[in-house]
């Protein structure tokens, strides 16, 4: 995970400080073969692709890379702050995570965090604004648990509106919302899974509106 967070600082400083490195045209494959050890600006790189079309961060080499400007909804690995690695690489014992204000300008693509399931437990809350992927369902104070391999994603209302949204750049702003991602489950205290107190024991509801849009061939 510290790994990621440092490879996406690095694009963004690049993208940043060097224009002209970015803005240029891709090197043919001979140029890009000619430089194997520059990990970190290597435009005529390709990238895998997860099941659902998305862009793959990790290029299975050791190095990660996020699209900054164009592409896929980024890892969220690049927003780390502190993290605690563990003896297994990209499985931290537990990594603090926060999301500030940042510019949505992804193209061709789906903006909210896609639809998943995680090797790591999530517990999420949100301090001030919206969070993307449940604009009225997640409110300031609010948070959210999601242990490892539990699918999650966003509301019914994030996904219609997403999906009809201009993909113009947009601006999230007068937010912050933090998470903690583990390798090890979380177990709420009796207190916090009682009905009837700050328990939300409809927050599988939100995703009851979305239709099946997959069709088989």
């Amino acid at each position: 995970m510290q790994n990621i967070a440092r490879h996406g600082f690095l694009w963004v400083l690049a993208l940043l400080v060097l224009p002209g490195v970015a803005a240029a045209a891709p090197p043919a494959a001979a140029d890009c073969q000619a430089s194997p050890g520059n990990a970190y600006l290597r435009p005529c790189q390709t990238w895998a692709q997860g099941i659902e079309g998305q862009r793959k961060a990790d290029l299975g080499d050791g190095r990660y890379l996020n699209p900054i400007l164009a592409g896929d909804h980024p890892d969220p690995s690049i927003f780390t702050v502190l993290t605690s690695p563990s003896d297994t690489p990209g499985w931290a014992n537990v990594d603090f995570v926060i999301f500030p204000p940042r510019w949505m300008v992804a193209e061709h693509s789906f903006r909210p965090p896609w639809y998943h399931r995680n090797v790591m437990s999530e517990f999420m809350g949100l301090v001030l604004g919206q969070y993307d992927a449940k604009p009225e369902g997640f409110k300031p104070g609010g948070a959210s648990l999601h242990n490892a391999f539990v699918p999650h994603g966003p509301d019914t209302e994030a996904f219609a509106k997403a999906s009809a949204a201009a993909l113009t750049p947009h601006k999230l702003d007068h937010t912050l919302a933090f998470m903690f991602e583990t390798r090890y489950r979380l177990l709420p205290t009796a207190f916090a899974m009682q009905a009837g107190g700050a328990l939300e024991t409809t927050y599988a509801d939100c995703w009851n509106g979305l239709a099946d849009n997959f069709t088989t061939p």
